[in-house]
C-alpha cells in the first residue's frame, strides 16, 4: 500500500506500481466515473511504456558500471606494467658499472624522474609513451641494452586496451545518461496523468472512498502520518 498521494515522492518502480493499478482501474470505471477515454488509453500506454524504459535504463546502468569497472581493472594493469619498466630501467640507471654519459642518456631517454600517479590515465599514457620512445631511442642508437620485446609488447596491448575501455566507457555514460533523461521525461507526463485521473476520482466519489484503493490511490482515513 502506498502511504499518501505525493507522486512525485514514489520510487520509479512505485511509480510503475501505482500507473499500472489505475491503468486497470481506469479501464474498470472508464464510465461509471464519466473519465476521458484518452486518459484511460494515454494511462495504459505510459504503464507499459514506462516499464520498457525502466528495463532499459537498469541495463545501461548496468552496462555502465560494468566498463567503469572494465576501466579501472585495464587502468591498474598498465599500472603494474609501467612500473615494473621503470624499475627496471632504475636498476641499470644505478648500475655502479655503468658509465656516467650512459647513466645519464638513459635517464633522459626514459625520463623516468617523473612521478607516477596509478590515478591518472593521462600520466600513465604519457609514461607509456617515455618508454616507447626511450626503446626506440635505444634501438636507433644500437645500444647494448634495452627493454625486452615481450615487455614492449604487453605495454603496447594494455596500453591500447585501456584506449579501447575509455572510449567504450565514454559511450556507455552517454547512453545511460539518455536513458536517464528520457526516463524521467516520462515519469513527468506519468505524474501528470495520474494527478488528472486522481482529482477527477475525489471529485465524483470524495477523497475517503475504498475505491480509490483499486487505482493506486490511498483514501483520506489511510493516509500514513
Amino acid at each position: 500500500m502506498f502511504k499518501n498521494n505525493q507522486f512525485s515522492g514514489d520510487t520509479h518502480w512505485e511509480h510503475l506500481h501505482r500507473s499500472q493499478l489505475c491503468a486497470t482501474a481506469s479501464a474498470t470505471h472508464e464510465a461509471e466515473l464519466g473519465l476521458r477515454a484518452s486518459w484511460v488509453a494515454d494511462i495504459a500506454t505510459h504503464a507499459t511504456d514506462f516499464e520498457a524504459q525502466l528495463d532499459t535504463q537498469n541495463l545501461e546502468d548496468a552496462e555502465y558500471h560494468g566498463a567503469v569497472a572494465d576501466m579501472k581493472s585495464r587502468r591498474e594493469a598498465l599500472y603494474e606494467l609501467v612500473s615494473s619498466a621503470r624499475w627496471m630501467i632504475k636498476t641499470i640507471i644505478d648500475d655502479p658499472d655503468l658509465a656516467d654519459g650512459d647513466r645519464k642518456l638513459i635517464n633522459d631517454v626514459f625520463d623516468i624522474e617523473q612521478p607516477l600517479e596509478s590515478k591518472s590515465y593521462e600520466r600513465l599514457y604519457e609514461a607509456v609513451e617515455d618508454i616507447l620512445t626511450g626503446q626506440q631511442k635505444l634501438e636507433d642508437m644500437g645500444a647494448s641494452w634495452k627493454l625486452p620485446d615481450a615487455m614492449i609488447t604487453n605495454l603496447t596491448d594494455s596500453q591500447s586496451g585501456m584506449k579501447t575501455a575509455s572510449e567504450t566507457l565514454k559511450i556507455e555514460h552517454g547512453e545511460k545518461l539518455k536513458a536517464t533523461e528520457d526516463l524521467y521525461t516520462m515519469r513527468t507526463t506519468g505524474e501528470n496523468l495520474l494527478r488528472n485521473v486522481f482529482r477527477w476520482c475525489v471529485a465524483v466519489w470524495g477523497d475517503d472512498d475504498e475505491r480509490l484503493l483499486e487505482f493506486g490511490f490511498v483514501p483520506k482515513s489511510q493516509i500514513w502520518t
